[in-house]
């Protein structure tokens, strides 16, 4: 697919596509080969690309993204935080980050939760702002290296938002196929649930201890 995009697309008409993906991250009972885990990495590394995904699976939020597949007014803040504390997720994902900013709140933890909605073109203005205003920084995906977080590294480099007191993590899939199973248990062997999350917000804010699995730290894109 990608030789008829970079060819037949970009390169040779530069015509004005849309692409419509199914099977977004991690799929449950279809199988590790019909997992979308490398669709952000090899479509929004190519000149001119965007590309954006939805944050939960209702139909309406799909409209709103087909709507605004030219112009974007609904990006931003998902969850006020009052420490300098964020956690900015990009897909259905977001859930669980919203989801683990629950859990770290009976640790008395405040975190903002974002949802970056648009992979590329990045939205420069709001990972500059998180970098400036945070001390701690947790970007999370449902795709593999070079996707999103990749972006999001790459764009804090070259602006010299790593040079100081920011500390950052990213939160991928592995670098491997996750196969058969139901969402849920796909995105527990991931390590992306909310207890996932909010650990490794622990993990950079120096706590080391766990949080404990409950009802409300289970997979919140299960099926």
């Amino acid at each position: 697919m990608v030789v008829e995009v970079v060819h037949m697309v970009w390169n040779s008409k530069k015509l004005s596509v849309r692409f419509t993906m199914d099977w977004a991250g991690l799929v449950g009972g279809e199988g590790r080969t019909h997992h979308g885990a490398f669709d952000t990495t090899f479509m929004a590394c190519l000149p001119n690309m965007a590309g954006m995904t939805r944050s939960c699976e209702s139909e309406g939020e799909l409209m709103h993204m087909v709507a605004t597949a030219v112009v974007i007014e609904d990006r931003g803040v998902l969850r006020e935080g009052t420490s300098k504390l964020a956690i900015l997720g990009y897909g259905t994902v977001v859930q669980n980050c919203k989801a683990a900013a629950d859990l770290l709140q009976e640790k008395n933890i405040s975190a903002m939760v974002t949802n970056a909605r648009f992979c590329k073109p990045l939205d420069g203005n709001l990972i500059r702002k998180l970098a400036q205003d945070q001390d701690d920084f947790v970007t999370v995906e449902e795709g593999s290296i070079g996707g999103f977080c990749s972006h999001v590294s790459h764009f804090l480099g070259l602006n010299g938002l790593l040079d100081g007191h920011l500390k950052w993590r990213a939160m991928i899939l592995s670098d491997r196929y996750i196969g058969h199973g139901s969402q849920g248990n796909q995105i527990e062997e991931a390590g992306l649930t909310s207890r996932h999350i909010a650990d490794t917000v622990l993990s950079l804010i120096g706590k080391s201890k766990e949080m404990e699995p409950s009802s409300s730290s289970q997979p919140m894109n299960s099926t």
